[in-house]
C-alpha cells in the first residue's frame, strides 16, 4: 500500500504545480522528488500529472485521486499517533500545537493541571507560526491547535472556539530611548525602531505596515514590518536587550525579563489586542483532549467565546 512519503509528496505536488517548490518544502532534491512520485504512479497504475515547461498539471485521474490520497493521509496520521501511544504504554497522550504567543498565558498553566491529575498523561507540545495548523489538525498530526487563526481557510471538519481578546504588550531594552518619554503611538514606534516578533500572517504584516505613513511609500521604500521573525521568544528576547529593537508579545511571555529589568514595557497611547483561538478535528476524541479544551474554555471564554465549525 502507497505510504505517507509518496502521498505527501503528490499532494505537494498538486498544490504548487512546480516541482522545484514541493522538493523545497518536503525538505528533498527535485530528482529525489521526482522518483517518489513516478514510483507512486508507477504502483497506483495511474498517470497523476502532466509534465511540462510550465510544470507539473493533475490529469483526470490524478484530480479523482487527489481525495482518496488527502483521506489516506489523514488516517495514516492518526493510525501512528493511536500505535505511539500504545508504544508509550497505553497512557492518555495529547500532542497540541501553538502559537508562541499562547505558550505561557494559556497552554503552559493548563497542561501542569493536567499533569497533576493525570500523571500518566504523555504530551507533546509544538510552537510555531508558520506552519498550517488547520491542515495539521485535519491529517491527525495535531489534536489541539491553540493560536491565531483570524485568516483560516474554509474546512468542515474543524471546530473553533474563539477566546478573550488578549492585549498586547511592546518591549524594549531598559536604556532603550523610548523610555525617556512617552505614551507613545505605536506607528511612530514602528516608523523609528526596527519590530522583531514571532512569524505573522501576511495579514497582519499587511495591517503593521499600513500604520505607518504613506512617505515611504511615495518614494518607493514602503518599509516591510517586521524586520525579525523567529518563533523563538527566548532569541528575540536577547537580540532585544542588545539592540534597538522593540518585540510584541503577551505579558506573561516578557514577565521574567521584566521583573529582572532586562527589558521594559514601552508605554502606548492605545493596546493593541490579538485574536486567539482553540481548534480540534470534529469526531471521536480522547479523555486528555477533552480535559485540555474544557479546560481552556473555561478559563479563557470569560466573555462567551463563540464556537463554531469552519
Amino acid at each position: 500500500m502507497i505510504d505517507e512519503t509518496p502521498l505527501k509528496a503528490i499532494l505537494s505536488l498538486a498544490q504548487t504545480g512546480r516541482l522545484q517548490d514541493s522538493a523545497r518544502a518536503l525538505g528533498v532534491s527535485n530528482a529525489t522528488l521526482s522518483r517518489i512520485v513516478q514510483r507512486a504512479e508507477d504502483e497506483l497504475g495511474m498517470v497523476l500529472f502532466t509534465r511540462g515547461r510550465m510544470g507539473f498539471a493533475l490529469t483526470a485521474s490524478g484530480r479523482a485521486f487527489l481525495p482518496l490520497a488527502e483521506r489516506l493521509l489523514d488516517d495514516l496520521g492518526r493510525f501512528h499517533n493511536k500505535a505511539d501511544a500504545l508504544v508509550d504504554g497505553g497512557g492518555a497522550r495529547l500532542v497540541i500545537g501553538c502559537g508562541p504567543l499562547t505558550t505561557r498565558t494559556i497552554v503552559a498553566p493548563i497542561l501542569s493541571d493536567m499533569m497533576s491529575d493525570m500523571p500518566d498523561l504523555q504530551s507533546q507540545i509544538t510552537v510555531g507560526a508558520a506552519e498550517e495548523p488547520i491542515a495539521q489538525l485535519e491529517r491527525g498530526e495535531l489534536d489541539i491547535f491553540v493560536g491565531d487563526l483570524t485568516h483560516t481557510p474554509w474546512t468542515d471538519q474543524i471546530e473553533i472556539q474563539v477566546l478573550d481578546k488578549r492585549p498586547v504588550v511592546f518591549v524594549a531594552g531598559r536604556n532603550h530611548p523610548l523610555h525617556r518619554d512617552g505614551p507613545h503611538h505605536l506607528a511612530d514606534v514602528l516608523r523609528e525602531y526596527p519590530l522583531g516578533s514571532p512569524f505573522l500572517h501576511k495579514h497582519w504584516q499587511a495591517a503593521l505596515s499600513s500604520m505607518l505613513d504613506d512617505d515611504a511609500a511615495e518614494g518607493g521604500k514602503t518599509r516591510r514590518l517586521p524586520q525579525v521573525q523567529c518563533d523563538d521568544y527566548a532569541f528575540l528576547a536577547a537580540l532585544c536587550q542588545t539592540s534597538t529593537m522593540v518585540v510584541g508579545g503577551m505579558a506573561e511571555t516578557f514577565a521574567e525579563h521584566v521583573a529582572q529589568g532586562d527589558l521594559r514595557p514601552i508605554r502606548l497611547h492605545r493596546t493593541m489586542t490579538w485574536n486567539i483561538c482553540i481548534a480540534r478535528r470534529l469526531g471521536a476524541r480522547s479523555l486528555a483532549e477533552d480535559r485540555f479544551w474544557d479546560a481552556v474554555i473555561a478559563r479563557d471564554c470569560r466573555t462567551h467565546g463563540t464556537a463554531f465549525a469552519l
